[in-house]
């Protein structure tokens, strides 16, 4: 894979990512655990695409990192979280219920 597919892959995975991170953050959560998990989570994702490039490395793996919560905060604010879509699945697939 080359780093353009690399790039795409990550924007990708990017894209989708607060709809995933939706089904595992928990209204009853703090923000800050929630936030924990989505960096983790953005860090797994970091190396499983990194991996499929065949370049696991640090400076690969940081790169995508970046690029992949970058733009999965950008995705959030600008669609997800607007348009209802992530807020709704949280609310609906969260076992702790905020109080």
């Amino acid at each position: 894979m080359n780093i353009n597919n690399l790039l795409q892959l990550n924007i990708i995975v990017a894209f989708f990512f607060p709809l995933v991170m939706a089904f595992l953050k928990q209204d009853g959560w703090s923000q800050r655990v929630n936030s924990i998990l989505s960096a983790i989570v953005a860090a797994i994702a970091a190396v499983v695409t990194t991996a499929a490039d065949g370049n696991l490395s640090f400076a690969h793996w940081g790169e995508s990192f970046v690029l992949i919560f970058t733009v999965a905060v950008a995705a959030y604010h600008g669609l997800w979280k607007p348009s209802g879509v992530e807020p709704a699945i949280q609310t609906a697939t969260s076992v702790v219920r905020g109080g």
